[in-house]
């Protein structure tokens, strides 16, 4: 919503508004002006965040699919603990399980990969973890495949191992195995190939600033690029097979970014971790206005351009539900309505906290009386 990314940029500009202020440059607005402005802000945001919950953020049921679908909506309960842990040990068969430190998440390009970045990151930084980071910006090699010479003896843990790899780099499973953890958890996400593609376009702004339409600039089978593979192979059934067992034996879970929730779940469990330790409000996520509408001979023209990925995606998620179906159908339903309803319940408290912190700044400046000349 284009209201909450404006409230949350509000705060920096509002900073620089008042360092010139203070500089003696003549305010227009006054404070009452700027209060009810902060304050109609605050309802409209309020009221959007409850038209959200009844649209899109209700208890969930489960489809007999795998993919959740809402129903009765309802509003989280803010007055819930907010160090809530609903005790992962409940989670194993004999109901037991020890909580996992260490984790290799494959991130790969706008698959809602930054959203669980975000929860890697979290859980790494509240148990002073040890992460693989990339010496600058957020590419640790690519396009060559990762190598653990890239990575000095003197700069590693005393272990030689890290706990945490959740950066973009370009898979080589060997190499990587090499500077991870053994116990490490391995886990990746996907995304259907034509949102993903168009996604990527989207993202970098390629129509914009070079006047190229979807086919003249992106490359296929960007999935497949970052999980190791030459996109040539889609020609190789052989080699397609390959790739999918290799994937499979690699990682102990890949994530689907249309069944982001049921993904967190696994994830929980994969992980024994609370509800609250999955808990992420999407990152790099775009309004609804900014993605491109693709005619049906454009989608079916991607789909044949991106088949090794169409494969990739199609396999993993039958793979997904699969995963799920063999877990009790009123457990899952269960965890799956807590994260929805703990998520819900810190980004009310984020977000009009966010906004309840601006008011307060508004109303506590002291602004220069308008008469005051010179």
């Amino acid at each position: 919503m284009e209201i909450i990314e404006s409230l949350l940029q509000f705060d920096s500009g509002f900073r620089r508004v008042c360092s010139v202020f203070q500089k003696g440059v003549l305010f227009v607005l006054t404070r009452r002006a700027l209060a009810g402005l902060v304050l109609l802000a605050t309802a409209l945001l309020f009221v959007s965040l409850l038209q959200e919950d009844s649209d899109n953020n209700a208890v969930w049921r489960l489809s007999p699919l795998g993919s959740f679908s809402p129903s009765a909506s309802h509003l989280p309960d803010l007055s819930s603990p907010l160090a809530y842990d609903d005790l992962p040990a409940r989670l194993g068969s004999g109901g037991h399980c020890k909580p996992r430190r260490s984790i290799f998440f494959l991130k790969t390009h706008k698959c809602g990969s930054s959203t669980v970045q975000n929860i890697l990151l979290r859980h790494g930084e509240r148990h002073a973890l040890d992460f693989v980071l990339p010496g600058q910006g957020n590419y640790i090699g690519s396009p060559e495949p990762f190598q653990a010479r890239w990575i000095p003896q003197s700069l590693r843990p005393r272990s030689g191992h890290y706990h945490i790899f959740t950066h973009h780099t370009r898979l080589n499973v060997p190499e990587t195995q090499r500077v991870m953890d053994p116990d490490a958890a391995w886990v990746t996400i996907l995304r259907d190939p034509v949102t993903q593609f168009e996604s990527a376009f989207d993202y970098n702004g390629f129509q914009r600033f070079w006047n190229k339409t979807l086919e003249e600039r992106l490359g296929p089978n960007q999935m497949a690029f970052d999980l190791g593979y030459d996109p040539a192979i889609a020609a190789e059934p052989r080699l397609v097979k390959a790739m999918l067992k290799d994937v499979e034996n690699a990682f102990d879970l890949v994530m689907i970014t249309e069944l982001m929730d049921e993904s967190l779940v696994l994830l929980r469990r994969l992980m024994c971790w609370s509800t609250d330790d999955v808990v992420s409000l999407p990152k790099n996520a775009r309004f609804e206005s900014r993605r491109t509408q693709l005619s049906a001979e454009q989608r079916a023209a991607l789909e044949e351009f991106l088949s090794l990925d169409v494969t990739l995606y199609q396999h993993f998620r039958r793979r997904l539900a699969d995963q799920i179906a063999a877990i009790p159908l009123e457990a899952f339903m269960a965890q799956a309505e807590t994260l929805v309803s703990r998520r819900l319940f810190w980004r009310h408290r984020c977000v009009l906290g966010t906004i309840l912190y601006l008011l307060r700044i508004v109303l506590t400046l002291k602004f220069p009386d308008d008469n005051i000349l010179g």
